[in-house]
């Protein structure tokens, strides 16, 4: 009998994967992007028809990540039919200490025909808020089924891929406000989706120069300048401006000789000895 089980379990996979299995059907699967602290609703699709009469499928979650329950304490719902597959049994247990979700399907009707598509069911995860930007593996594994044609199926382990973006914010200042200013690009934005790239620039006024960039606690971060990075989290970046030193040297015209001076710009010097000149009296420079 052809069984809606097939074609959720078929879905399931073909979603995450893209692949097509069976003479019959048409499994269709994407990598999926989530922001930090986003919910996802994860849908399994599928083309065709398929015909199996139980499947269990073990989806490991990584660390990072939530499922989030649709149903009751007393009731939990972490994957949930949709309205094509009221036919089927369906029943998700989630072991958070293993982080596993265990899937089983029975009982199921057919599903669809060769001209028919859509949804089955409905798994809703979330990254949580202090995960790490980057690429993450939902694996499904001890994957089985039991169909009067089950050679059409791939029970291999499959993985589906998912990339975690952050939306952070860059702050940015100077150490003194006399000394220069900074400007980033691209600009004019409250938040940089990790993984930007993004280059701050510093500008000293006349008399000043750049030194480093600092972070919020003080530790150089680059002395590059402009600066161009990689966002990957929240940051605070400070232009270091300091004085430009200037030297100041003397020409006693033959008389005794005086030392020259290095001094910040706009610092307040002392007068150096008067040089001595025999047969002459020093008048001033």
């Amino acid at each position: 009998m052809k069984k809606f089980y097939s074609s959720f379990l078929t879905l399931f996979l073909s979603l995450l994967v893209g692949q097509a299995w069976g003479q019959s059907s048409k499994i269709v699967v994407e990598d999926f992007a989530i922001t930090a602290g986003e919910s996802k609703e994860l849908t399994v699709g599928f083309e065709g028809n398929v015909y199996v009469t139980s499947a269990v499928i073990v989806v490991n979650i990584p660390e990072g990540f939530e499922l989030e329950n649709k149903g009751t304490d007393r009731r939990p719902e972490y994957a949930i039919s949709s309205e094509i597959a009221q036919g089927l049994t369906l029943t998700a247990n989630y072991i958070p200490g293993e982080r596993q979700l265990r899937i089983t399907m029975s009982d199921g009707s057919q599903v669809g025909t060769d001209e028919t598509s859509g949804a089955l069911a409905y798994i809703h995860i979330k990254a949580n808020d202090d995960v790490t930007p980057g690429d993450y593996n939902f694996s499904f594994s001890e994957l089985s089924l039991s169909d009067e044609n089950a050679s059409n199926f791939q029970t291999d382990d499959f993985t589906a891929k998912a990339t975690v973006t952050k939306e952070c914010v860059i702050t940015l200042g100077v150490n003194n406000a006399e000394y220069g200013s900074v400007s980033i690009n691209p600009a004019d934005k409250e938040t940089y989706s990790s993984s930007t790239s993004v280059t701050v620039t510093a500008t000293a006024v006349d008399g000043y120069e750049f030194v480093k960039w600092v972070n919020a606690s003080g530790a150089e971060v680059s002395t590059e300048n402009p600066y161009t990075f990689t966002v990957v989290d929240d940051i605070s970046l400070t232009a270091n401006f300091k004085a430009k030193q200037y030297t100041i040297t003397f020409d006693s015209k033959g008389g005794s000789a005086v030392e020259s001076i290095t001094a910040d710009y706009k610092s307040t010097l002392t007068k150096p000895a008067d040089p001595t000149k025999t047969g002459y009296t020093f008048a001033g420079w």
